[in-house]
């Protein structure tokens, strides 16, 4: 209790009113037009002007990439409810393969190669945000790499983009290892899984899920925000996020996704590991905030003389990026938390999944108002699964957990 007094006492809050408009789910035991499982959509979403559909987009697949899971995406329409306006409907409209250049479908299998994210003769993909371009194609931010993948809209890899040197996990030598510990990049499983395209289409915005392994990993409350010039792949700013305030510990606090307002302002989607996520009784969610972010006034740490943060000398770590460091963070202000939301629709925390991973705007009512949807990953966590032809029994879903959705309007003053 006393922890949430002080989060409350704590936190800078924008004075906006939030309504949740609506709320939808799939069951975990739904299937596309592949005959699989349906599951884990809800980790990344992205709203697509051209058909007025989302994006919605599964991770590596379940078990954590133990099984073979074919990465994919799907286009959905989701619609009120013609009986209940505040029932959601999602309709799969077309599932998508994603394909390399040589038309191979992609694996969410973990690496067998030290030195590249691979499998026998696939590549390893853990897809983790997904954005719409001006030009119709997609972005996906790939965590095993790390790395920025741009696809057709029929799943077709067009290129990939290698994120900085500093991000890619290598050994105490300077060495890519993709099949052991990390001495500095990406923690293990903690890539760029928020991203989005700044106004333009021109730049790519990203933002790890945690610190890097050189600036602490989990428990050290900060992550890296980067941007991307999509025109010839280099880095153009880089900035220090600061998690929380926050009622858990920074070691249990994740960044998940953004959506762009505009070139310097965002929304960032930070929670905590509480909710529904397999076993029959979980602990109710806590922790699923969608903050208000502005870049402008924080440090570019690429125009730092010698780029103390990012300089990789063999033998030698770069300097961690703590809370603590002399640099100016991006500001934030919080815009709501998810579950203090739910008694508009008399609904408890204790329904709610655990990992509350997508956000993504949609076409506002007014000049003053967001309006967005935010996604639930379910973890493919259904007693039974199907793949590629298999029925694969699932332990660690004890209980069945729905994809669960919402739509919510936020009026700003």
């Amino acid at each position: 209790m006393r922890l949430v007094l002080l989060f409350a006492l704590a936190v800078t809050t924008l004075h906006a009113k939030v309504s949740l408009i609506g709320y939808g789910e799939i069951p975990a035991s739904a299937r596309d037009s592949l005959g699989e499982t349906i599951g884990g959509l809800g980790s990344a979403v992205a709203y697509d002007a051209k058909t007025g559909c989302v994006f919605m987009m599964p991770d590596r697949g379940a078990g954590d990439g133990a099984i073979d899971y074919r990465p994919r995406c799907y286009r959905i329409r989701i619609s009120p409810d013609s009986k209940n306006p505040k029932r959601l409907v999602a309709r799969i409209e077309q599932t998508i393969l994603f394909r390399d250049k040589a038309g191979r479908t992609f694996t969410g299998l973990l690496a067998d190669s030290h030195t590249r994210p691979q499998r026998g003769d696939r590549r390893c993909l853990d897809p983790e945000a997904i954005a719409v371009a001006p030009d119709g194609t997609l972005y996906v931010s790939d965590e095993y790499a790390p790395s920025l993948l741009q696809f057709d809209r029929s799943g077709r890899l067009l290129r990939e983009i290698a994120l900085p040197a500093w991000f890619q996990p290598r050994n105490k030598l300077g060495v890519l290892e993709y099949n052991g510990a990390a001495a500095i990049g990406r923690d293990e499983n903690r890539g760029a899984e928020a991203m989005g395209l700044l106004p333009g289409g021109k730049r790519a915005i990203l933002i790890f899920q945690s610190a890097l392994v050189q600036d602490g990993g989990k428990p050290a409350g900060t992550a890296r925000v980067l941007v991307i010039d999509l025109r010839d792949g280099k880095p153009v700013a880089e900035y220090a996020y600061p998690f929380g305030p926050a009622p858990e510990k920074f070691q249990d606090l994740s960044v998940n996704d953004l959506a762009v307002i505009d070139a310097h302002t965002l929304l960032v989607l930070e929670r905590d590991g509480l909710g529904r996520d397999g076993p029959i009784s979980s602990p109710s969610a806590r922790y699923k905030a969608v903050w208000l972010v502005d870049t402008r006034r924080a440090t570019n740490l690429l125009k730092l003389r010698g780029q103390p943060y990012d300089t990789l000398v063999a033998g030698k770590k770069p300097t961690p990026l703590s809370r603590e460091a002399d640099v100016k963070f991006v500001a934030k202000k919080l815009l709501f938390n998810l579950p203090d939301l739910l008694p508009q629709l008399g609904m408890k925390r204790s329904r709610l999944a655990a990992k509350w991973e997508g956000i993504t705007l949609l076409p506002p009512r007014s000049k003053k108002s967001l309006r967005l949807l935010m996604t639930a990953d379910n973890d493919f966590l259904n007693p039974v699964l199907h793949f590629n032809g298999r029925t694969i029994p699932f332990p660690r879903a004890k209980a069945a957990v729905l994809t669960q959705f919402f739509e919510i309007l936020a009026t700003v003053p």
